[in-house]
């Protein structure tokens, strides 16, 4: 026999929220890859004071820059196993009323 699947609203709803993300996440890392780009160009030309000042700057931007790619790595991972959960809570729910008998009126 074959079994067909069909995809409930619990199903759908994490792929959906897991693709938006995964979307929004490349579109964060794109940009602060555009950005990061940018200053370092902007840093070749600066010299002295300046540089130093914007090496300490950049230190503390880098840290924070990995923390939020974290955090944003983080998430993705929670929301993956929420699919997850939800699948499997599905799965077990189509099983347990397979075996339900409803009496006929």
């Amino acid at each position: 026999t074959t079994e067909i699947y069909t995809l409930s609203l619990y199903d759908a709803l994490p792929i959906l929220v897991d693709e938006d993300i995964n979307k929004h996440h490349r579109g964060i890392e794109a940009s602060m890859d555009t950005l990061t780009g940018k200053l370092d160009l902007m840093e070749s030309s600066w010299d002295g004071e300046d540089r130093e000042a914007y090496a300490v700057r950049r230190r503390e931007w880098n840290q924070k820059e990995l923390e939020m790619r974290s955090a944003l790595q983080q998430f993705n991972i929670e929301v993956f196993n929420a699919k997850l959960g939800y699948h499997g809570a599905e799965v077990q729910n189509r099983r347990i009323m397979d075996n339900v008998e409803i009496p006929k009126a």
